[in-house]
């Protein structure tokens, strides 16, 4: 079994420098969501797969866990995140200068089977989402009599 991403090239064999020019590349030639400066950024992802369900773990520093929205539609899941106000940032307060980019995040992939949708769960913390996408099984046969 194997995960097919939907929104980023990968390799088995990719080298992280790979990964790192092509974040930058994205960075460059994306243009930004909003007018405010917000960056679409792909997270990075890894997926395991036990005999009950499907983890996947998703690296979004700087999103709090309302600002996240996961669809689960069969196999195929999706992860957007826009971050809310920034931090420290008041209402009277007027930005001098900036380093840190707000970004948000969207990933899509497609898992090998269909997962339950009501028992997926979800967790954030310290900037790392983790999603356990339990998998659908399959009915039993049920023997019927015939009247």
């Amino acid at each position: 079994m194997f995960v097919v991403p939907v929104s980023r090239r990968s390799s088995t064999y990719a080298h992280p420098f790979s990964r790192l020019l092509e974040d930058r590349l994205e960075r460059v030639l994306s243009a930004p969501t909003e007018s405010a400066g917000i960056s679409a950024r792909t997270p990075a992802l890894d997926v395991t797969d036990n005999d009950a369900d499907y983890v996947a773990v998703l690296d979004m520093p700087g999103v709090a866990k309302d600002d996240v929205k996961i669809t689960v539609d069969g196999r195929r899941i999706t992860v957007q995140a826009e971050p809310g106000k920034a931090a420290g940032a008041d209402d009277g307060a007027r930005l001098i200068h900036r380093e840190r980019p707000a970004l948000a995040y969207t990933r899509r992939f497609v898992l090998p089977a269909d997962v339950e949708q009501a028992a997926t769960q979800a967790r954030l913390e310290h900037g790392v989402l983790t999603l356990t996408l339990p998998k659908l099984r399959a009915r039993s046969a049920a023997l019927i009599t015939v009247n």
